[in-house]
């Protein structure tokens, strides 16, 4: 048997302690079932979408709609649910720049004369996190603003082009009401069980 060491190096066999060589097949058997139970856990959580999002789809279609977002099901007691939630990871383009220009002539010509709150304000949804990310909640609450200005209209226009959605996941939640009315999580996350 080959044993390569922390340094990628061969180590002949006849070197390698009985301690270590013990060790080594239980990490590498305990992560060979690890490995397996991960792939099957993903397998089933797929099943589980794909079994909501038919569901879904289908009380969407009811009404002419398709179902996006999140959902949380009951059985017919109301003693368990089954809650499914979406979440995008949202980024924006080059255009948002373009945007923060429009809204900072829109904002200096506004506030000649004003407290400088307003224009912290602003500028608290430009800033960048340790990522060098806007934070898309504090974008999008400016969106909110109910401002005519043909600048500052054509600025959300821009926000609203340049938003990219880089990833979607979805996150499946199993609860049971016990005796007492609490809510009780089914634990699929391995340390809880």
């Amino acid at each position: 048997m080959k044993y390569i060491n922390d340094k990628g190096r061969e180590v002949a066999s006849r070197l390698v302690s009985s301690d270590d060589k013990k060790r080594d097949r239980l990490v590498n058997k305990l992560l060979a079932r690890a490995g397996k139970l991960s792939r099957t856990i993903a397998k089933e959580k797929e099943v589980f979408r794909a079994d909501l999002v038919k569901y879904l789809d289908a009380v969407a279609a009811k009404y002419g709609e398709n179902w996006r977002g999140n959902a949380t099901l009951y059985n017919y007691a109301k003693t368990k649910l089954v809650k499914i939630c979406v979440s995008d990871t949202i980024t924006f383009d080059e255009k948002l720049s373009i945007a923060k220009q429009k809204i900072d002539e829109y904002i200096k010509q506004i506030t000649q004369g004003s407290k400088p709150e307003i224009v912290a304000l602003v500028d608290a949804a430009f800033q960048v996190d340790k990522k060098r990310s806007v934070d898309p909640k504090q974008i999008f609450r400016l969106r909110q603003a109910k401002i005519k200005d043909t600048r500052w209209q054509e600025a959300m226009e821009i926000i609203a082009d340049s938003v990219q959605i880089i990833s979607t996941k979805s996150y499946l939640n199993f609860r049971e009401r016990e005796l007492g009315g609490k809510w009780k999580t089914v634990p699929l996350n391995f340390s809880e069980v």
